[in-house]
């Protein structure tokens, strides 16, 4: 069944009406009503919901990691949240540079391991002491001349497949005239490149159990995190959404709440002195959706979902279709080994699992029921796994 609802109308004092609302959270009893479609112009509640979907973000990467926790039952910290998500950016921007920087050097030992390891301070040095210039060019062997050898004192270095590597060694004002390709001449040793390829890669491992060390540990702070900045995205969305009056010195705020509940929202609004009206729902408005159930039918509310909620003036048939439904899948299925696996297998997944969530639970106990009503469906056919008894 549907659980009746009531309107309420406040109307607080401009001064007391965050902590006025403050309050009224924490008792638990207000649906609050949304007036307005779309998110509030407003700076700080962007920047909020931007950072709930940057928070969101980082726990998709942690998980991307594939981190055991270290403590499953550990409960998370939205403080020390908010410090993580900021080092997770700091390491994964530094890890990004990192990356771009052993790429570059990649590039730079590969276009130089054909050349060798040797000093550039030592050619400059040859350059002051003796006024010779060497310079770098590559052609293809059947390209390569041996009259250069004579007229620029040509050094082969080496040959990697069709392709000749080679200098000159002249004079600075003696001009170079060969028709193949010059290189540029590398301006530090192959070996201080490969040192400092090493290095950036002991950093980035570094910086990758330390994220991995984050995925372990700091999952349930940045859960809390979220949590936390969506209590206060809800409640900046009501500061937003509520009607001044009186030159802006009373607020006036409309909510809902489940009409068992009207007794304690009054003794608490009388206790504040705060003015109140309570009301019947009308027919124009948008009134929220509670279902009240017996056990029964409540494990069938999920499936309800699937397709729409009842409106608030029409009947809920959950507690009509639960039966026919556990019936219905029972005959279709019709096996009773498959129907005893399944009573079997939702009963250790909540025996052994660890903190399942109340819907887990809900939907566990749900394929339970399924199951027995498949195993009775296949007790009256005579299946057992696809064989006939």
């Amino acid at each position: 069944m549907i659980t009746k609802m009531k309107k309420i109308t406040f109307l607080v004092y401009h001064k007391d009406y965050e902590e006025f609302l403050k309050n009224l959270r924490g008792l638990g009893v207000v649906h609050i009503q949304t007036k307005q479609s779309g998110v509030p112009d407003d700076p700080k509640l962007k920047e909020n919901i931007n950072l709930s979907s940057e928070l969101s973000k980082s726990i998709r990467f942690l998980n991307s990691l594939k981190v055991e926790s270290t403590d499953l039952e550990k409960k998370g910290e939205a403080e020390q949240g908010y410090i993580v998500h900021e080092e997770i950016n700091k390491k994964r921007d530094l890890l990004d540079e990192l990356n771009q920087n052993t790429q570059t050097l990649e590039r730079e030992i590969f276009n130089q391991e054909m050349w060798g390891d040797y000093n550039p301070n030592d050619l400059k040095k040859l350059k002051e002491d003796t006024g010779l210039k060497v310079r770098f060019f590559t052609c293809t062997v059947s390209q390569f001349q041996s009259q250069w050898i004579d007229d620029y004192n040509d050094i082969v270095i080496n040959t990697i497949g069709s392709r000749l590597f080679f200098i000159t060694l002249t004079k600075d004002d003696i001009e170079v005239v060969i028709d193949v390709e010059r290189v540029r001449a590398p301006k530090k040793a192959l070996s201080e490149l490969q040192q400092k390829l090493l290095t950036i890669e002991e950093e980035k491992d570094k910086i990758k159990k330390e994220l991995k060390l984050f995925a372990a540990e700091d999952i349930p702070s940045l859960e809390a995190a979220i949590q936390q900045l969506h209590r206060t995205i809800e409640f900046s969305k009501v500061l937003l959404n509520t009607e001044h009056t009186v030159e802006n010195h009373l607020m006036v705020l409309q909510g809902w709440l489940p009409e068992e509940r009207v007794q304690d929202a009054s003794e608490y609004l009388n206790k504040e002195q705060a003015y109140y009206e309570i009301t019947n729902p009308t027919p124009d408005d948008d009134v929220p959706i509670k279902l009240n159930n017996n056990r029964f039918a409540k494990l069938f509310e999920p499936i309800l979902e699937l397709y729409m909620l009842p409106k608030y003036n029409e009947l809920d048939l959950t507690p009509f279709f639960a039966p026919f439904f556990m019936i219905f899948f029972g005959l279709c299925l019709g096996d009773s080994g498959y129907g005893l696996f399944l009573v079997v297998a939702a009963a250790l997944f909540k025996v052994f699992a660890k903190n399942i969530k109340p819907q887990i639970k809900t939907i566990l106990s749900l394929l339970q029921v399924m199951g027995a009503s498949t195993f009775f469906c296949g007790l009256l056919s005579g299946s057992f796994f696809g064989v006939s008894l």
